[in-house]
């Protein structure tokens, strides 16, 4: 009986050192493949202008839930094509970034600086570069074959137009069959690309204005002061 007990106690406890020498190695590996995955999206760095980008045409959505979106997708296209996808994006865990990542707020101070600063040169590079920034997001445009709808933004930015395509894009007007609510869909993500396309291309020619404005004030002054 005493051997018989004996033995039970020796196996059982073998099997728990094994249990532990190999279960605990495999429990170390693992976390250790985790973590460099996980400081690999950490700390890949997204650009400010990548933020400032998508910002523009989602005013809505917050920094902190771009830049994330950002460091995962690596492409402001996919992030747009998400968010017109979802609606929005989701927020990023709390304390995601660190302290790593610069802050909004210190950049616009930097860009506003450099806008006080600008020479007529800055102004009218500015102002070429407002023209050829709407090209950025053109990836969108051609997505959707929406070449031949860009002309009527205009028309879409009328209250008239506006009250139209809301009331079309209401629950009411949902349609009944799969192929109407398909094309229902497309036709308010379209609307949804250009009215941002607009906006985009308005805050850009008020900035070259700013700019341009700015610019001849402190040449001005300098003819002033000479």
């Amino acid at each position: 009986m005493n051997d018989s007990l004996g033995a039970l106690i020796a196996i059982v406890v073998l099997w728990s050192i094994l249990r532990f020498a190999f279960g605990g190695g495999n429990n170390n590996t693992g976390s250790g493949n985790a973590a460099p995955a996980l400081n690999t999206t950490r700390s890949r760095q997204v650009p400010q202008h990548m933020v400032d980008s998508v910002k523009t045409l989602f005013p809505h959505i917050s920094d902190a839930s771009i830049r994330y979106d950002l460091q995962r997708s690596g492409s402001v296209e996919a992030t747009c094509e998400r968010i017109l996808n979802e609606g929005g994006l989701p927020s990023p865990p709390a304390g995601f970034f660190g302290t790593a990542e610069p802050s909004t707020p210190s950049n616009a101070a930097a860009l506003r600086a450099q806008n006080a600063n600008r020479s007529p040169n800055g102004a009218a590079s500015a102002s070429a570069s407002s023209v050829s920034t709407p090209s950025k997001s053109p990836n969108l445009i051609s997505r959707y074959g929406l070449q031949s709808r860009i002309g009527q933004e205009d028309v879409l930015s009328t209250p008239d137009s506006r009250a139209s395509t809301s009331s079309q894009g209401s629950p009411s007007a949902w349609a009944t069959t799969p192929e109407a609510r398909a094309k229902l869909l497309q036709d308010r993500k379209a609307q949804m690309i250009l009215e941002a396309r607009r906006k985009l291309m308005e805050r850009q020619q008020s900035a070259a204005k700013e700019a341009a404005e700015n610019a001849s004030t402190d040449s001005a002054a300098a003819a002033a002061t000479s």
